[in-house]
């Protein structure tokens, strides 16, 4: 489970909104499906956040979230399977509302963020 609360749709999610096309970068976006554009977007790190949720011994949920975040969408509105979103999170960026939890998340027992330093994800058809 330690490397794995990354790969989830809530990245895919939060990370579509957060795209910016490397060729339009200063444009103004749209909120209609039928207007998006095939190319290649990059993340805009500094208004992208990754969110997750883990359950905590089975009985208390804990949300926190990744901020930094890079990488790129490569996208084709007429072939959907062609998608594909790299993502790269620096682990030492893990926030949760509890300090003490966001030091074992960085910790040897979870995320090991000094043996891994970023979390890097693929997305798969």
């Amino acid at each position: 489970m330690r490397k794995t609360l990354l790969a989830s749709a809530t990245l895919i999610t939060a990370l579509a909104a957060a795209v910016v096309p490397q060729a339009h970068a200063q444009q103004g976006g749209t909120s209609d499906p039928k207007a998006v554009q095939a190319g290649s977007y990059a993340i805009e790190p500094y208004h992208t956040q990754v969110g997750f949720t883990l359950l905590h011994m089975g009985f208390t949920n804990f949300s926190g979230s990744f901020s930094q975040a890079t990488g790129s969408l490569t996208l084709d509105p007429a072939h959907l399977e062609k998608t594909v979103l790299d993502v790269t999170l620096p682990v030492d960026s893990v926030q949760t509302t509890v300090a003490k939890l966001d030091e074992e998340l960085k910790g040897a027992d979870w995320f090991d963020a000094k043996k891994f330093p970023t979390a890097h994800f693929v997305s798969t058809m």
